[in-house]
């Protein structure tokens, strides 16, 4: 299933190595669902996509950012229980901007603005 997601970096995200070799980036996203809750999914990418997504997109935490991918069936232990848990296989990162960098841009336009008025 295919899916696209918005919403802000709690953290930086994390370049590792698996025992085989393979590198994979991981990261959480924090998608609001309605005006007063949102929720975390975990984003997991591999190889080239996780190599590409931290050289070009560069994401930090705070970051707005939409991401392509799909789901993956997931699950942890808890008490020598096994629960279900979802994650999303990154494709593709699209990095809009950090909160500070919008909030500036919402400053210096206003400001701007105001330098074009002839009184």
């Amino acid at each position: 299933m295919q899916l696209q997601l918005t919403g802000r970096l709690g953290a930086d995200p994390e370049m590792r190595v698996s025992s085989n070799g393979n590198s994979f980036l991981t990261f959480s996203l924090a998608v609001r669902v309605s005006k007063d809750s949102s929720i975390w999914v975990d984003v997991i990418a591999f190889g080239e996509n996780a190599k590409f997504i931290q050289d070009e997109t560069s994401p930090s935490k705070g970051d707005l950012v939409m991401v392509y991918g799909r789901l993956l069936a997931d699950s942890y232990e808890k008490e020598g229980q096994l629960f279900p848990k979802i994650k999303v296989e990154a494709k593709y990162v699209e990095k809009f901007y950090k909160r500070q960098e919008q909030s500036e841009t919402k400053e210096n336009t206003s400001n701007d603005s105001n330098e074009d008025l002839p009184f």
